[in-house]
């Protein structure tokens, strides 16, 4: 109809239209095409204005999405022992805000995991001498900021790591002091403070007489910390709840619970009991930079300052700074005997979802080969990890263990180890010793020998 028109009022031959026609047809299309590719071109212009602007913020989407799959694969294969492991150069290849902002979208919400991450990062920066300090800072201010969406806050492992790097670094005393109090501010106990500068020495006869009646034995005594070897049966703290603010009901519970176990003491009520200073960081426990289960005997170490307990805890953290061995007597069931237990091994087992590995080593055998024990070296320090590992990963319990199947080899024992055994299991007493502690950067290498009644119930399994 369009060129009928033009030819009435033109009178020019069709023909000649044609050629123009096909020219206009060409035009539009080409300006089409080259309005999408500007169109196209524009949009991937602004994406990455936007990714570069988002990366003096922090970090472009596609890096923090590319860091977060990488973060969400090493901590399914490795935990967070893993990320600290491959951190090394991250702090300088990446800002702190995409550090943070990875984590947190590594972790699908899962606050436990976050932390974790995060952890690691600050563990990395304790690693970096230089400028350990300045990474710190840049994390945590990045952690406060970021982790509000999420109702995640700085833990105290973040704090200790984040006191330790900046405290030895100079210029930053301040900030590091700044650390040391918000982790004093996590878990009031009670209202009291541990005061750094008037230490309390316990005496010859303080030690002695905890020895004597107790069976607490002094490894090595410092004044901002001090070793002992735990007697099994006896809990490391009772459970209790940090805020100073309770209800009448809570206080009259609490009051038949201390009625309960006024014959159960613990080793924080035994010290604190004479005077021992004690840091307030560890809301369930006065000084408890770690903890070994009620049946297991051995090494343990407790801070006297707050300032010494955040550094413990960070060395605790690092993992590879320290080094802790365990000794077990372990049941061989009849199967296992048949398979004969290699003299060393790996277990890898995860426990509660997170990977672990321990390295054993048989050292002697009992009762027929039923009984061995055994030296176990554990890499991650998870619950139960040494139980655990021996009962499922080894298929032979801890004896006496009354949670992993320790008691189910007991019929098989000569009549002499038998009574000896009922005895120990009346006292909540397993075989399980922490033998060794080794923390070179604090000066701590010692050994705790093995308790006289796990030597005599040897001397009873030999006779079998």
């Amino acid at each position: 109809f369009f060129f009928c028109v033009i030819r009435y009022f033109a009178g020019v031959p069709m023909s000649s239209f044609r050629h123009w026609f096909v020219l206009l047809g060409i035009f539009v299309v080409k300006s089409n095409q080259c309005g999408l590719f500007c169109s196209g071109f524009s949009t991937t212009q602004r994406r990455r204005r936007r990714n570069n602007s988002s990366a003096g913020r922090g970090g472009g989407v596609d890096e923090i999405e590319a860091l977060s799959r990488a973060l969400q694969i090493i901590y399914r294969e490795s935990g967070t022992l893993g990320i600290l492991q491959k951190s090394d150069g991250i702090l300088e290849q990446y800002q702190a805000p995409s550090l943070v902002k990875a984590a947190l979208h590594a972790s699908k919400g899962k606050k436990g995991v976050a932390s974790g991450i995060l952890n690691a990062f600050l563990g990395a920066a304790v690693c970096s001498p230089e400028d350990g300090g300045h990474h710190a800072i840049k994390l945590i201010n990045a952690y406060d900021k970021l982790g509000e969406e999420y109702y995640l806050e700085p833990d105290l492992v973040a704090l200790s790591l984040a006191y330790v790097a900046t405290h030895r670094q100079e210029g930053y005393s301040k900030i590091a002091g700044t650390y040391l109090q918000r982790a004093e501010g996590l878990y009031p106990v009670d209202g009291q403070k541990t005061q750094e500068s008037s230490i309390v020495e316990a005496t010859p006869e303080v030690w002695s007489d905890l020895k004597q009646k107790y069976g607490i034995q002094l490894l090595q005594d410092h004044e901002d910390f001090v070793v002992l070897s735990k007697p099994s049966g006896m809990v490391c703290y009772h459970a209790r709840a940090a805020s100073t603010k309770k209800s009448s009901n809570q206080d009259q519970t609490r009051s038949k619970k201390r009625k309960k176990l006024s014959n159960d003491i613990s080793l924080e009520t035994c010290l604190l009991d004479r005077g021992f200073p004690l840091s307030t960081l560890n809301s369930e426990g006065r000084g408890m930079v770690h903890r070994i289960d009620r049946g297991t005997s051995g090494c343990i170490v407790l801070a006297k300052t707050n300032s010494m307990h955040a550094k413990l805890l960070a060395q605790f953290f690092l993992k590879h700074r320290i080094q802790k061995s365990y000794q077990a007597l372990i049941a061989l069931s009849s199967k296992q005997r048949q398979k004969i237990l290699p003299k060393e091994g790996i277990v890898s087992l995860d426990i509660d979802g997170r990977p672990a590995q321990s390295r054993y080593h048989r050292e002697q055998c009992f009762a027929h080969g039923r009984v061995s024990r055994v030296l176990v070296q554990t890499e991650q320090g998870r619950r139960h990890q040494v139980r655990l590992h021996c009962s499922e990963g080894l298929s032979a319990p801890i004896l006496l263990d009354p949670l992993y199947g320790g008691m189910s080899i007991m019929s098989q024992l000569n009549a002499p180890s038998q009574d000896l055994c009922k005895k120990l299991k009346a006292k909540k007493k397993f075989c399980l010793h922490a033998n060794s502690l080794s923390i070179p950067d604090y000066g701590i290498d010692v050994q705790a020998p093995l308790p006289d009644w796990w030597q005599e119930l040897e001397q009873s399994l030999e006779y079998d």
